[in-house]
């Protein structure tokens, strides 16, 4: 025989809890696997309709629980809207599907890319500053004069005596204006002629 009940105790995390029947004050012990829709989460207040039978104990077991009327109407669609979701039930916690573990793949790996292609282009980028830099000639006879010459604050190609007098204070003495082209050779026009 059938009977309707209201779920007048749910617990969640063990699965379980009672039902009581709508003519009598008897409850009776109701397990998550007795119901014939498990895709939906019983809850305390959910009218049901079930069979009654005893365990070896003469306990009251309720078995074959479906939900009654229009609940069942709203579980199944909430049920049916559960299984839409992009995220599959595991135990309490939610995993996400295969398409956002691609999703998320290929996002990762288009941080990655991103990451490559940007110290790529700093290091051609360098490169190419680099090229783009005036050649700085090696001023070799300025280290041999150092000892002939030191800085008195000359500042012009027309104070110098010398190539080698140019260069080195070019190379040693700050404020010098002997570079107008800025290539490193000092005085070309008057001491340092580029031939």
């Amino acid at each position: 025989m059938r009977l309707q009940g209201r779920i007048v105790e749910w617990n969640d995390a063990r699965g379980f809890g009672f039902v009581l029947w709508h003519g009598g004050d008897e409850r009776a012990f109701a397990h998550i696997k007795a119901f014939a829709d498990r895709g939906a989460q019983p809850a305390v207040g959910d009218v049901v309709t079930y069979e009654v039978a005893t365990d070896p104990l003469g306990r009251m077991r309720a078995s074959n629980i479906r939900y009654a009327g229009a609940a069942a109407d709203v579980r199944q669609r909430s049920h049916a809207s559960e299984r839409q979701r992009p995220y599959e039930r595991v135990g309490r916690r939610a995993r996400p599907g295969v398409g956002e573990r691609v999703l998320g793949a290929l996002f990762l790996l288009a941080i990655v890319a991103g990451v490559v292609w940007y110290r790529g282009d700093q290091q051609e980028q360098g490169l190419a500053d680099a090229a783009a830099a005036p050649p700085v000639r090696a001023i070799a006879d300025a280290a041999p004069a150092s000892g002939r010459f030191s800085c008195d604050g000359r500042q012009y190609c027309s104070q110098m005596t010398s190539c080698a007098e140019a260069k080195f204070y070019l190379a040693q003495c700050p404020g010098t204006q002997m570079d107008g082209d800025g290539d490193g050779v000092p005085c070309e026009s008057q001491w340092c002629g580029v031939p």
